[in-house]
């Protein structure tokens, strides 16, 4: 009613396809209903009711009054984004599909994300999400895994295998530089996040495992830039010590601070002797090595060592990161 007294003749309009649009559109950002929005509001017009709302959002009424569609329409638009969506089919295909390109899971794909940095989100949440178990979830939950999948490579960009041809080239040039495989990232300050001694090594194995495109690419590098070990030239010492007697060629005499090396980067390490063989490379070494030797060696239980195996073993030991090294970040 007007102050006169007089009803008020409000103008009645047909409702459009895209202001029924965008009030549907506003009722799902929101998470809010008609009903919920109409029993807080304080200002509403008289007679607009959430039936009438929902009439207007069914189909089931075509024409509104101009004044209770403006209300509506500035009553949603300044809510806020509802906090939590639903996992349609196809956000769940998108993420499936992301899956299939990248190649990797939940579980790799938050690798190194503690769950505290992402209000609580881990790879259960986002399988669950996959297998369609949880239909609703945080929508800043749902952007951080949409946008970490899509910023990665494919996996046909991201992962490649290392050719035989490629591999004997890598291994003749690491002996003429004489650089064992476990050794090549020692004393690097540029090494890729990831890459280890132990990834170097597996591309040397018979059957190698795939490598990230960007190991390749630094490893390559590396091996392609090593010089050629020069021989040292002989030098003739006047006081030089006479030879041990009965020592065979190659070897050297096992001394406890050598003995005490080799058992600080077992400790040091966690590897023990079986494991840190399979590491070592048999074309950096003459004489073969196997774990009872390294073990007779830690034990004293023999006078010398071959010289080239001995420092064989310790260079793979210092090249193998702290045993606790994986618990540092």
């Amino acid at each position: 009613m007007s102050k006169d007294g007089k009803k008020k003749k409000y103008r009645r309009v047909t409702i459009s396809s895209e202001t029924l649009d965008t009030l549907r559109r506003e009722k799902a950002r929101t998470g809010v209903g008609e009903y919920k929005l109409l029993r807080e509001a304080r200002d509403a017009p008289e007679g607009l009711t959430h039936e009438l709302v929902n009439a207007w959002l069914s189909g089931r009424i075509a024409t509104a009054r101009q004044v209770y569609l403006n209300y509506m329409l500035k009553r949603w638009r300044s809510l806020p984004d509802d906090p939590i969506i639903p996992i349609t089919p196809a956000l769940r295909a998108e993420m499936k599909a992301e899956v299939k390109r990248t190649g990797l899971g939940p579980a790799a794909l938050l690798r190194g994300i503690r769950p505290s940095e992402v209000s609580g989100l881990g790879s259960g949440n986002v399988r669950s999400w996959l297998s369609g178990e949880v239909s609703k979830a945080n929508r800043d939950s749902v952007a951080f895994v949409l946008e970490r999948w899509r910023a990665l490579p494919s996996v046909e960009d991201a992962w490649m295998l290392v050719d035989a041809d490629e591999r004997e080239r890598w291994r003749a040039k690491l002996k003429e530089a004489g650089v064992a495989q476990t050794a090549l990232l020692s004393g690097r300050d540029d090494v890729p996040a990831g890459l280890t001694a132990g990834i170097v090594y597996a591309q040397f194995a018979r059957e190698p495992r795939r490598l990230r495109r960007e190991y390749y690419d630094y490893i390559r590098a590396v091996i392609e830039e090593l010089p050629i070990k020069q021989p040292k030239p002989k030098v003739v010492q006047e006081d030089a010590q006479p030879k041990v007697p009965g020592l065979r060629a190659g070897y050297v005499p096992l001394t406890e601070d050598m003995r005490q090396a080799l058992q600080g980067e077992r400790d040091r390490t966690g590897v023990g002797e079986r494991s840190l063989v399979a590491m070592i490379d048999p074309g950096v070494i003459t004489t073969p090595v196997q774990p009872i030797h390294i073990n007779s060696w830690l034990c004293g239980r023999v006078k010398s060592v071959p010289k080239a195996s001995f420092e064989a073993v310790l260079a793979a030991w210092k090249a193998l990161p702290d045993k606790n090294g994986f618990w540092t970040s």
